[in-house]
């Protein structure tokens, strides 16, 4: 499994290279890549946000935390769209009743400004099993999360459900330590 750290980052967490993570996976050092897709363009996965969300993720993970990708915004079912596909295969199609259909199978999901990742992990405490979960939203270097999503960070912590965003590796690190190790 790839947890994408610096070499720097990775040693600060003790791990030993090559050690297997709670999964049994070996983990694979793999710093911030060079090699684009095309020259000038960088591929996604090195993108600063993206790495950041690995480098989150991976450390998550090794702490036995589950990462669940949230999706935010309205989308039209797959099976919805590909028996669509057959009806319009077959020739016989009603323009204003696939659009009525479409209207009738569109589905909201999340919140708008739900953070972009919740972790889950459970622990047990005298005998009793929890639950917890934290929200994290990640940001490229130097940019901000916007008012919904700042609003949203705000009232998760205002219910008790940690969650904030971070713009850097080291600035989640020291928040996790507060909010977990303290």
């Amino acid at each position: 499994m790839p947890v994408r750290m610096t070499p720097d980052q990775f040693a600060r967490f003790g791990r030993i290279m090559g050690a297997p993570d709670s999964a049994g996976e070996e983990l694979v050092l793999q710093p911030p890549g060079t090699v684009t897709s095309r020259p000038g363009k960088k591929r996604k996965q090195d993108l600063p946000e993206n790495i950041l969300e690995e480098q989150i993720g991976g450390f998550m993970r090794a702490r036995n935390w589950t990462r669940t990708r949230n999706h935010v915004g309205t989308f039209v079912p797959l099976g919805f769209i590909l028996r669509q596909f057959e009806t319009l295969s077959s020739g016989s199609v009603d323009i204003e009743s696939l659009k009525q259909s479409m209207m009738r199978n569109l589905a909201r999901i999340g919140t708008k400004g739900q953070p972009d990742y919740v972790f889950t992990r459970p622990r047990f405490d005298a005998g009793f099993a929890l639950f917890q979960k934290v929200w994290i939203e990640c940001k490229a270097p130097g940019k901000k999360p916007r008012p919904e999503q700042a609003e949203w960070i705000r009232n998760s912590n205002l219910m008790g459900e940690p969650a904030n965003w971070f713009d850097g590796f080291d600035k989640f690190i020291a928040w996790y330590k507060e909010i977990f190790e303290s």
